[in-house]
């Protein structure tokens, strides 16, 4: 299996560079949005937006290319559904990692894990065999498992911060 990683810029602090595929980079922490720009030379903007920070994507005509529809409130992973019809699975594939596995229609197509959000190599990509992905479909994977890794840390900086008790509530 062919193996990617998404690096930081060594130039730019919010730029991250998938070899082959494209660049992600990132807004304002606080905004928490960030532009996807494959090789092809399209591009996606990314903002997480309402109550429940749900990822809004966007082209540059105003266009939603694709949505993402979280499996629920706690849950990691969802299903990302593109505007020409195709619809990927974006699924935890581990309980202890930050480990998702990304399908079409019932294939795993790429395995992605977050290494860490401010690491320099803060996502590893696995491509399956013969997988054809689209590139700004593989950027936005790669956004989304950044955002539930750091969501995931903040959580458990939180529970520690706060003695553990609300951690303990969840059941």
């Amino acid at each position: 299996m062919p193996e990617l990683r998404l690096t930081r810029s060594p130039e730019d602090r919010k730029l991250f560079v998938l070899a082959g595929v494209g660049t992600i980079r990132n807004g304002s922490w606080f905004k928490r949005s960030a532009e996807l720009c494959g090789e092809t030379g399209d591009s996606w903007q990314v903002d997480r937006k309402g109550f429940r920070a749900r990822p809004v994507f966007t082209d540059g005509v105003g266009g939603e290319p694709a949505r993402f529809e979280a499996y629920g409130t706690f849950k990691r992973g969802g299903r990302l559904a593109i505007a020409g019809g195709a619809m990927y699975e974006l699924k935890p594939s581990s309980h202890f990692k930050e480990r998702y596995t990304l399908a079409a229609e019932g294939r795993e197509l790429v395995t992605l894990e977050a290494g860490g959000w401010s690491a320099k190599r803060p996502v590893t990509v696995e491509l399956g065999g013969d997988t054809e992905i689209d590139d700004l479909v593989l950027l936005a994977a790669c956004w989304l498992v950044q955002q539930y890794a750091q969501d995931s840390r903040a959580a458990a900086a939180g529970a520690a911060a706060g003695g553990g008790g609300a951690a303990s509530a969840g059941g």
